[in-house]
């Protein structure tokens, strides 16, 4: 085999040209075609009985395509660890020249890996969010746990946000009622955001019995386009009214909540646990992201197109099978390729980055790192050595977590080192 390589003087694309002897062809293709002979069926002959001539001339063609095929690609990583380069993607190949009784020859325009200098750490600046659970949050999520289980009873009294109405409406445009204006007993809680603006608050004031007919515009981008930006008439009709009643935080109330004891102490104690462990999960993903970022921002390298294309054919294909999954109808003009370009390179850019962080680094999962982070998601069940137990025991799944935990020492070593500044956020933020 004769191999040629043109280097590129900058970028990534690099060129080879390959020739070798054409026997090599015509063996794989005899092996093929006398697998096949053994095994097809045709009209007037026995398996295995088939005159090769006629096989030669239902399969030989697609045969021979199939065997280039194999000795294209095999000849080219050949040739590409002759020449010593680590291949990232193959772009083409081109000029083949095949004819039988010929030496095959054949011109392959393919990306390597590019090198990739890692940045001086003590150089980056970045933000660590650091946050605390308050006393006041920990109030704020019992309220919000109250909610959660209000009830509503009857009231004679006028409709205000938040109370559940029952109600008859009929909608109408320049007199003419109109397809999915009307409906009867529908329940709807005033301030839901449920009905196009104006709807709900059209009924604020309104005692069950009340008969009302409002006006409301209908958004200029409504999904249905024969309504969209026109002003409708809606005939209402109150038929009950119900007030809010919000829980008492007693023991019947915190049993709700997996708190035997009934006591206030323990369920607050176990509510500011809970927010504490989402807590460390947000801090953790936020300045694992604010750490990526600054270290990607200091690094420069070229990043090969074909990994990119690689990579967001793979997140359209997920995005994809997620819609599907989900009964979703496929929307065009959010699957083009240009609307996942930037974050694929990112995707790309990044696993080059950190892949030559661990290496030059040797870093590696520690099993104390692994069990901490499984720790965290375990909180939340009854079992929770159980759900680690259970995850660990996978190699799928351990591998996973095993990534997470490489790329938390990354960030580690990265925060170690660099120009960090502390920033405190309220919960409300962090979930923001």
């Amino acid at each position: 085999m004769q191999v040629s390589i043109q280097r590129p003087t900058e970028g990534l694309e690099h060129v080879i040209t390959v020739s070798l002897a054409g026997e090599g062809l015509k063996s794989i293709v005899d092996a093929k075609l006398k697998d096949i002979q053994k095994t097809v069926r045709m009209d007037g002959f026995r398996p295995g009985k088939v005159p090769m001539a006629m096989v030669k001339a239902r399969h030989g063609q697609q045969v021979r395509a199939e065997a280039l095929e194999e000795i294209l690609y095999d000849s080219f990583f050949k040739a590409a660890d002759q020449e010593s380069v680590r291949v990232a993607g193959i772009l083409g190949f081109e000029d083949i020249s095949a004819n039988d009784g010929e030496d095959i020859r054949f011109v392959t325009r393919f990306e390597t890996y590019p090198t990739v200098a890692l940045p001086d750490f003590s150089a980056i600046s970045m933000e660590k969010i650091v946050a605390n659970v308050t006393d006041a949050e920990v109030d704020a999520m019992v309220e919000r746990l109250r909610e959660m289980r209000k009830t509503f009873v009857p009231s004679e009294t006028a409709a205000a946000s938040g109370d559940m109405t029952n109600i008859d409406f009929v909608g109408s445009i320049d007199g003419v009622n109109f397809d999915g204006g009307s409906a009867e007993n529908a329940p709807l809680v005033l301030g839901s955001g449920r009905m196009i603006p104006g709807f709900e608050d059209g009924i604020m004031g309104m005692k069950a019995g009340e008969q009302k007919v409002i006006d409301v515009t209908f958004p200029e981008a409504y999904q249905a386009a024969h309504l969209a930006g026109k002003t409708a008439q809606f005939a209402i009709t109150v038929n009950s009214v119900q007030k809010s009643v919000l829980p008492e935080v007693d023991a019947e109330f915190m049993k709700a909540f997996g708190i035997e004891s009934g006591s206030v102490e323990d369920f607050r104690e176990d509510v500011k646990k809970n927010l504490t462990r989402q807590v460390g999960l947000s801090l953790m993903k936020q300045n694992k992201e604010n750490a990526m970022t600054a270290l990607l921002a200091a690094a420069t390298f070229d990043v090969p197109k074909s990994l990119v294309e690689r990579e967001l054919r793979g997140m359209m294909d997920s995005m994809a099978k997620r819609m599907q999954e989900q009964g979703s109808k496929m929307d065009p003009n959010l699957m083009q390729p240009e609307n996942f370009r930037e974050e694929a390179a990112k995707r790309v850019s990044l696993g080059l980055l950190l892949g030559e962080v661990v290496k030059a680094n040797n870093l590696k999962a520690d099993e104390s790192v692994v069990r901490d982070i499984l720790a965290l998601e375990a909180d939340s069940y009854d079992n929770p050595q159980q759900f680690v137990d259970w995850y660990l025991s996978d190699k799928q799944r351990r591998a996973e977590v095993e990534a997470i935990a490489i790329e938390n020492a990354v960030v580690e070593l990265v925060m170690s080192q660099a120009q960090v500044t502390e920033v405190a956020k309220a919960l409300e933020e962090l979930a923001g």
